[in-house]
């Protein structure tokens, strides 16, 4: 009898989480806003934004940059809820060494190696504890 609630209990664990993760999280790509967990869908990846997602202007239309530079969209680094943010920067020449840019966002406080939520591996491994215990 506790074998067979054990199972039953694993298995509505197991299945939960695999429901609940039918969204995209941040970072991952996505087709439209309501495929991502929260924020909104930009550039075919789910940003954490506080903008509201039916706006999808595209920034560098309404930036002025001078001849030699180029518009450029980022999320500011360290800003969880920043929209994107539209900048000049110097157009490279062919035969110019540049350096990755280092202003893209940041997920790696949200998720563990494996790409799943921190939180929810902490709640699995917590209710197979409670379980085994059982």
């Amino acid at each position: 009898m506790i074998v067979l609630q054990c199972a039953t209990l694993t298995l509505l664990c197991f299945s939960s989480s695999v429901c609940g993760q039918m969204c995209r999280e941040y970072g991952e790509t996505c087709s439209d806003d309501d495929s991502c967990c929260g924020g909104c869908c930009l550039g075919g990846i789910c940003m954490a934004t506080y903008q509201d997602c039916r706006i999808k202007e595209d920034l560098c239309l309404e930036k002025y940059c001078p001849p030699s530079q180029e518009c450029y969209v980022f999320i500011p680094e360290g800003c969880l809820g920043c929209g994107p943010v539209a900048m000049c920067r110097s157009v490279f020449t062919s035969g110019e060494f540049h350096l990755p840019s280092t202003e893209n966002f940041d997920h790696s406080m949200w998720h563990s190696s494996s790409g799943r939520p921190v939180h929810e591996k902490i709640v699995i491994f917590i209710t197979l504890f409670v379980l085994c215990r059982l």
